[in-house]
């Protein structure tokens, strides 16, 4: 009987310990977010687009500098760019601003070339990966942004 016992206790362990294995792990905490991102792919969902690669390095004090590769890359409708091959190197890009960061739970917002920028984003803290999704009436455009 109490072999019977240790062995369902020591199954219903093994079963937790996978299952916290596979679990996803996110987070819309702000210091999660504090460091370089390089904005990898952008969802469009309506035409094709014209997109500059860039990096926001979100920082402690609650600012972003923003960084710019000078040339652009289009976009197909409803499609990823994500391959590394597309992506340029970290140090051709160019400082073009900086921004104090408004933060309200898991929506931000920035200020760049006279607008201002809102979203909401989610880290995945298993690939440090942020799904940053734009407030536009325009265009649905989600960024996938990854830590660099």
């Amino acid at each position: 009987m109490k072999k019977k016992v240790l062995t369902i206790v020591l199954v219903l362990i093994l079963l937790a310990a996978l299952s916290a294995c596979g679990a996803s792990k996110t987070s819309t905490n702000y210091s999660d977010l504090v460091g370089p991102w390089q904005l990898d792919s952008r969802y469009i969902d309506g035409n094709s687009q014209t997109i500059v690669w860039t990096i926001l390095y979100f920082k402690s004090d609650k600012t972003v500098d923003i960084y710019e590769y000078p040339q652009q890359a289009t976009v197909q409708t409803n499609s990823f760019a994500a391959k590394k091959e597309y992506i340029p190197d970290k140090s051709l890009f160019t400082l073009m601003g900086s921004s104090p960061v408004t933060v309200n739970g898991n929506t931000i917002s920035y200020q760049y070339n006279g607008a201002t920028i809102t979203g909401k984003f989610t880290i995945d803290l298993n690939s440090y990966t942020m799904h940053l999704y734009i407030d536009n009436t325009t265009n649905n455009v989600i960024h996938e942004i990854y830590k660099t």
